[in-house]
């Protein structure tokens, strides 16, 4: 979303001195978080505090954009993905605790993840998969 703000909206608009500062002020959270939370959690400390740095940023980007992007927009843009991601999420999480080779397994966790999230977004008729997967599946529209 931050990415896509910047480029469609913030640098188009000659407003990237703006969003510099929101980018700084990630940088700051980041730094502090890491400094609290990687003694504590170690590399899971780093992680969160960058996921909570990048949020900072979106959520600037988006309360900052002038209506551009509303928080409501992104909740019914990213809703069916998300239950599609969680959905598939556990399905690969379970498939981690299979018994053989760990290439083998990493390999059924990529593709069984890459099948089920797309079945799941067609069952769930998100308009962007659908949109997308008749795109490419022409003669199926026959």
């Amino acid at each position: 979303v931050s990415n896509c703000l910047d480029s469609h909206y913030y640098t188009p608009s000659g407003r990237r001195a703006q969003i510099t500062w929101y980018i700084i002020m990630g940088a700051v959270l980041n730094l502090l978080l890491n400094l609290l939370w990687i003694p504590l959690w170690k590399s899971i400390g780093a992680a969160l505090a960058s996921v909570a740095a990048e949020l900072l940023v979106t959520a600037l980007y988006v309360c900052h954009c002038d209506s551009y992007m509303t928080v409501s927009l992104l909740v019914q843009c990213g809703a069916k993905k998300c239950l599609a991601g969680c959905i598939m999420f556990v399905a690969v999480w379970h498939m981690g605790n299979w018994q053989g080779y760990p290439v083998l397994i990493l390999a059924a966790q990529i593709s069984g993840g890459v099948v089920l999230y797309l079945l799941a977004l067609i069952l769930l008729k998100d308009s962007w998969t659908l949109t997308a997967f008749h795109a490419v599946t022409p003669f199926w529209n026959r």
